[in-house]
């Protein structure tokens, strides 16, 4: 589970299934099998194409054969849980965990569905038992750190981290979350070196140059935040929250063309944010563009006129 940085206070730093016939197509049949030889191994295929529903089907046809089986009983809570049906895929894991208690990775699965229910402390348990069960799983680490921050225990979040770089040093993902949560306890110094580290790691991921430009720009080292910010634009060039802080360093540097330019390329991208036209106006009153700035703020209070009329 990954944790996106957290933006100070400072400013604005903010399956198609694709259905291939040769030849008709009638009602709900399902394509050839794409792989496999038995209703379990079947299943996970229909699953990796994202056929939710035909893996079920095959999960069922299993089950009958093997009614106490945990391993198909967590496929089909995957299942489930890819249709949206958490009631299904919490019975499923919670009977794969009467069968087979020392299950870890039911136990991390179960946790995993907490959490996309936002059941915080529930979530917690069941990846400390999957942790109980399997001392070097290192995602139930990762997804256990970024719910500890989100029930405000940093320092545990921390602790998670720190395990899960010992297991495994080379994720760059964990590296950046822990340098968030070392910046909300004001630890800046070991923040930046994490997000270095997630960097030196894995120079085309994102997430290091994001969280460290939104930190530098936050400590005023604009320069500085604007090369983050370029950086994760020369990988992600949709990557608008980047664009837009990079606009907000701009902005502050006096480069009024610049942020223009990417305010400009935000709007294109998202013509219907009136807060976007809002910035926008800002930028052109202080570049002394009157006629344009007020045209900017008739343009976002008529998208919010709407907005409230919906």
């Amino acid at each position: 589970m990954s944790l996106p940085p957290a933006a100070p206070d400072r400013g604005r730093v903010i399956l198609v299934l694709l259905c291939m016939v040769a030849g008709g197509c009638g009602g709900d049949r399902d394509p050839p099998p794409p792989g496999g030889s038995d209703p379990l191994s079947e299943g996970m295929a229909y699953l990796a194409e994202g056929n939710a529903k035909a893996a079920v089907r095959l999960f069922d046809e299993a089950l009958r054969g093997a009614p106490a089986s945990a391993p198909v009983l967590r496929q089909r809570a995957k299942a489930h849980m890819s249709l949206g049906d958490a009631r299904s895929a919490a019975a499923d894991l919670a009977r794969a965990i009467e069968i087979e208690p020392g299950d870890a990775e039911a136990r991390y699965q179960l946790g995993s569905l907490h959490a996309r229910e936002s059941q915080v402390e529930p979530a917690i348990r069941e990846l400390s038992a999957a942790i109980e069960r399997d001392p070097e799983m290192v995602k139930a680490y990762v997804d256990r750190s970024a719910l500890h921050f989100r029930a405000g225990r940093v320092a545990e979040a921390i602790a998670d981290c720190d395990a899960a770089i010992a297991l495994d040093p080379y994720n760059a993902v964990t590296f950046v979350n822990r340098g968030v949560f070392q910046s909300r306890l004001g630890h800046r110094d070991r923040a930046i070196a994490d997000w270095t580290s997630a960097i030196r790691i894995q120079p085309k991921f994102h997430g290091g140059y994001f969280s460290r430009g939104v930190d530098r720009g936050a400590h005023g080292e604009l320069r500085e935040a604007i090369a983050d910010f370029d950086a994760v634009l020369a990988i992600r060039p949709d990557h608008a929250a980047a664009r837009r802080n990079r606009a907000s360093a701009y902005l502050e540097l006096g480069e009024h063309a610049r942020a223009l330019e990417d305010l400009d390329a935000l709007i294109r991208g998202s013509p219907g944010d009136p807060s976007l036209y809002r910035e926008r106006a800002a930028c052109r009153r202080i570049a002394g563009r009157p006629g344009e700035a007020e045209e900017d703020e008739r343009k976002a209070a008529e998208l919010e006129r709407g907005r409230k009329g919906r």
